[in-house]
């Protein structure tokens, strides 16, 4: 049996992205990222000892520019806006944790009602957006009744 290749985040995200683009197109602009920073290389990338720090340097300034614009650390990878609700959607691999500031967010969207979930993979992405559309219409209807 072939050992199935494991997706980066970054690639589950944007083959989500692109799925809700392309299946959503009425929609597009309710899903979007939010940019939690740079990602840095490393010197296993060829990068050489003074280049990355001359990196880095320039990351911790644009980090902290970041964070007194309004940046907050932890916050979702996307949200889902939709009839007047909005999902948090954190993206992982098969084997990704969240980290604690990660937590401390997923509590917070919760203790004020939102939604928020983990997912994993394109396939449980598709369910979580098209459950949240058949809710969200469950629910208009009950107004309606």
């Amino acid at each position: 049996m072939k050992k199935q290749q494991q997706l980066s985040e970054i690639a589950i995200q944007t083959s989500a992205f692109v799925w809700f683009s392309n299946t959503y197109t009425h929609l597009r602009g309710c899903l979007y990222a939010h940019s939690n920073g740079i990602p840095l290389p490393s010197k296993d990338e060829g990068i050489s000892g003074v280049a990355l720090a001359k990196v880095k340097a320039w990351a911790k300034r644009h980090g902290q520019r970041l964070k007194f614009s309004g940046t907050v650390a932890g916050v979702s990878d996307m949200a889902f806006m939709f009839k007047g609700e909005v999902t948090y959607i954190e993206l992982k691999t098969a084997t990704g944790t969240q980290s604690q500031k990660q937590k401390d967010w997923q509590a917070l969207c919760e203790k004020h009602g939102f939604s928020y979930f983990v997912v994993r993979d394109l396939e449980t992405f598709q369910q979580l957006i098209n459950s949240v559309m058949l809710l969200s219409a469950d629910r208009m209807q009950h107004l309606d009744a």
